[in-house]
């Protein structure tokens, strides 16, 4: 599972608690350019669903792997090779406009890639642990 993915439109997290009293309910708004931190080494299994710990700014809770995979899906988060790639092709769109000498082409692609470079900062701005090797 990928580590980091970045929000690249706002949404609301229903955040489910098989707590009694469903203290640890509630819901957590994920801005555009928030980084979701997945805790690999953090998940649990309730009823045949698993769940991953992650760390969205000050707040940490258990979302569903099905909930994080929907949201990947649905196109509200990415994960840093897709911004990457979207980077790639953009570059490539956007010498072909220069190519063909396609100036609103050209503009409208290069604001998409600055607005993608701004997501490829952000991931670049995570802290990730070092690893060492014996």
């Amino acid at each position: 599972m990928v580590d980091h993915y970045i929000a690249v439109q706002s949404f609301l997290y229903q955040i489910d608690c098989s707590c009694p009293d469903k203290k640890h309910a509630g819901r957590v708004k994920i801005n555009q350019k928030d980084i979701i931190s997945v805790q690999n080494d953090q998940m649990i299994k309730r009823a045949d669903v698993w769940y991953v710990s992650v760390k969205v700014n000050e707040h940490r809770f258990y979302m569903s792997c099905d909930d994080l995979n929907r949201c990947y899906t649905l196109g509200l988060v990415l994960s840093e090779m897709d911004v990457e790639l979207q980077l790639n092709h953009l570059h490539y769109q956007i010498d072909k406009a220069l190519d063909l000498s396609d100036k609103s082409k050209f503009n409208e692609l290069s604001q998409k890639w600055v607005e993608t470079k701004q997501y490829s900062r952000k991931f670049a701005s995570v802290k990730r642990p070092v690893e060492l090797s014996v």
